[in-house]
């Protein structure tokens, strides 16, 4: 069992989404936020697309919630 929790940040803005890994969203956070995207969502991808799989029926609207501001 790995002791590193994968975990990505979604940003929102105008429909569309950016996705940063936790890396790239401790540099990146303030720029997205300065040019006016919406910090939205923080998960963790592993267990997400277990869900989206096994028990989402609309997988679509279920990912396009995550631009909803």
């Amino acid at each position: 069992m790995s002791m590193f929790k994968p975990i990505i940040f979604i940003y929102a803005k105008d429909g569309k989404i950016r996705v940063l890994s936790h890396g790239d969203a401790l540099y990146g956070h303030s720029q997205l936020i300065s040019d006016g995207w919406k910090h939205t969502e923080t998960i963790n991808p592993c267990v997400y697309l277990e869900h989206l799989h096994n028990e989402c029926e609309d997988i679509i609207e279920q990912v396009k919630q995550l631009s909803k501001v």
